[in-house]
């Protein structure tokens, strides 16, 4: 379809985790060093109309 995008990112972590290395627990208590996954973390359909003067976004973000 003219005007259409599709917007995706993938992480994939690795890693010791912060969490059990530093406070000896499993709650992660940052991002980078979570727990070892694959997680899809945006995907969105975007549209635009009217000579790309409105643009419409949604999805997971």
């Amino acid at each position: 379809m003219n005007g259409s995008v599709i917007h995706f990112a993938v992480t994939n972590r690795h890693g010791e985790s912060l969490s059990a290395s530093a406070l000896g627990n499993n709650t992660s208590v940052q991002e980078l060093w979570g727990t070892q996954n694959t997680h899809l973390a945006i995907m969105t359909f975007e549209q635009k109309f009217f000579k790309d003067r409105l643009s419409i976004e949604a999805g997971r973000s």
